[in-house]
């Protein structure tokens, strides 16, 4: 299974005192070839969180397709995933969560991106 190119260029934290949501801006190469998956060659991406207090690694339950992107730049290849406050797992503790990125091809991990940590309460 070939590599995928994925560069993530931002991440938002979902704020604690608002509905605002965890917002990442990512850019796929292989996008910008007409009528192909823009997750190709992964099937989807998933999210998961690795919370400071007990160093377990909590995936978000709904796997993301290219659906579920929002297209920014045609051109770049240039992306935005939003997850809602209320999607992210949270530890009973609560607490600081590193947030990271995988691409898969099916069960295959294809890649792993850290891409900055979310503040969660208990």
């Amino acid at each position: 299974m070939p590599p995928i190119n994925l560069t993530i260029h931002s991440f938002t934290p979902p704020s604690p005192t608002s509905p605002t949501p965890l917002s990442i801006k990512l850019t796929l190469p292989s996008a910008q070839q007409p009528n192909k998956n823009a997750l190709h060659p992964a099937t989807h991406l998933q999210l998961a969180y690795t919370y400071t207090e007990d160093r377990q690694e909590i995936f978000n339950p709904k796997p993301i397709t290219s659906a579920d992107l929002v297209l920014l730049d045609a051109e770049e290849g240039l992306y935005e995933l939003d997850v809602a406050k209320g999607e992210i797992p949270k530890a009973k503790s609560g607490g600081t969560a590193e947030v990271v990125l995988y691409a898969l091809a099916r069960e295959e991990v294809l890649g792993r991106w850290s891409v900055g940590e979310v503040e969660m309460e208990g």
